[in-house]
């Protein structure tokens, strides 16, 4: 299967390399790039738009509506009195306006569900940030892992070549030039299995920003893992009401409130209703003189109305259920809001302790680098000297590049963790790096 693979890729190398344009990234710009091009959101602005445009023109609400219509009529029989024709033509123009306390909390609903959508596009945008910036820096872990992986197949491989030599000299037994060799050869199979990985996982990426597979990206920048130190009750004080999921859940409540003022307002208020018709009218359109005006009739009318719902103050009316079941909704989702808030509080605390305890092992994993780079070191001058065997060497090799590809993903382990720290506070990581203690 890995061969397969490989043969694939090689075959798409040529076309695609024809026709690749190079894009080189950093962190900050992929994130941008992913901004721009991302279908999702993209689609979420446009939803927004609309939102948006709805909350600009809540006052239309005010408005009258306005009708306008024209009747032509001929009576089969004819009129009762002498000499009256027995067509009519009439125009009508009517406008109406309801106004209640309900319409005010409609408007009102039209502004919450605009907010709630900017919520929940605040929210898309920084989950999209979130997960091109762990990508972008696991795509660096999996270009360093590849990179420490070339550099122990080529140790193995000068170590062959010493073996073969000192077997040709005769100053070695052949066991140590075949095990050695070996050695060597046993490394390439994961090497290229971490390249068709790697490659896999730049295609999701590219996809993830929104390019073609044909373009070619290099990625600029390090895993950096400078430690920082955070009081909880302080990142917990100023952040903590910011949260995303926080702001989702009080907006919520703001919507049920609303809601509930709406059926209220439509059970226990009265609405106010006026509306004016214009309506001219003459019996005889044949006969008459246009241009003069004493023809017409105006039978339009003035109306002002009100009424007054009653089935509300019945005892066990389906209004007075609907009203204690969206108070029981608002108590509902202020108990998931107060949940919510202990959750976040817990999942906050919790990753300052994961962080904690990442620059502890990080700590701990650079320092057994060093005593791993020092080891390798007193090993292979050993072997120069004919006081250890070529197995001691490899084993010492294996040993460094096990300690520097586990300090390589403690370091990686930390930086996701402050990534998903700063979407968890809904802050920047710049901006979050400014709240660190000192010590």
């Amino acid at each position: 299967m890995l061969a397969t693979l490989l043969l694939l890729a090689g075959s798409l190398a040529g076309p695609l390399a024809a026709g690749a344009q190079e894009r080189s990234l950093d962190a900050d710009a992929a994130v941008k790039l992913a901004l721009e091009n991302n279908l999702s959101l993209k689609s979420g602005r446009i939803e927004l738009g609309k939102a948006a445009r709805a909350r600009n023109a809540t006052w239309n609400s005010y408005l009258p509506s306005v009708d306008a219509s024209a009747t032509f009529n001929r009576y089969n029989k004819e009129p009762a009195v002498p000499g009256l024709s027995p067509w009519y033509m009439a125009v009508q123009v009517e406008a109406s306006l309801p106004l209640s306390l309900a319409k005010l909390s409609s408007v009102r609903a039209t502004i919450l569900g605009y907010e709630s959508g900017r919520i929940d596009y605040e929210t898309a945008e920084r989950q999209l940030e979130r997960d091109v910036r762990k990508a972008f820096y696991a795509l660096l872990l999996s270009q360093e892992s590849i990179h420490l992986a070339e550099q122990q197949l080529a140790t193995a491989e000068k170590q062959y070549q010493k073996a073969l030599k000192n077997f040709e000299a005769g100053n070695a037994p052949k066991l140590d030039a075949l095990t050695a060799q070996v050695a060597a050869e046993n490394l390439k199979p994961e090497l290229e299995e971490q390249r068709v990985s790697y490659a896999g996982s730049l295609m999701s990426f590219q996809l993830l920003l929104g390019l073609e597979p044909t373009e070619e990206l290099s990625l600029k920048g390090a895993i950096e893992a400078e430690a920082c130190h955070f009081d909880p009750v302080e990142l917990l004080r100023i952040y903590l009401g910011g949260r995303l999921d926080i702001q989702r859940l009080e907006k919520q409540i703001q919507i049920k409130e609303n809601d509930k003022r709406i059926k209220d307002r439509s059970a226990y208020t009265p609405t106010l209703s006026a509306s004016a018709t214009y309506e001219p009218a003459i019996n005889d359109p044949f006969a008459f003189k246009w241009g003069k005006g004493e023809d017409w009739t105006d039978n339009g009318l003035l109306t002002l109305s009100i009424s007054i719902p009653l089935d509300g103050f019945v005892p066990g009316s389906a209004d007075r259920v609907a009203s204690a079941s969206a108070r029981d909704d608002i108590e509902i989702a202020r108990i998931a809001l107060r949940q919510a808030r202990q959750k976040a509080e817990t999942e906050i605390r919790s990753a300052l302790l994961g962080l904690e305890k990442s620059m502890r092992t990080m700590d701990a994993l650079e320092l057994n680098v060093t005593r791993a780079q020092e080891a390798y070191d007193l090993t292979e001058t050993s072997y120069r000297a004919g006081m250890l065997n070529l197995l001691e060497v490899q084993n010492a090799s294996d040993e460094l590049q096990k300690a520097e590809l586990l300090l390589l993903k403690e370091k990686y382990n930390y930086l996701s963790g402050l990534i998903d720290l700063s979407y968890s506070l809904n802050t920047t990581l710049g901006d979050l790096k400014d709240k660190r203690v000192r010590r």
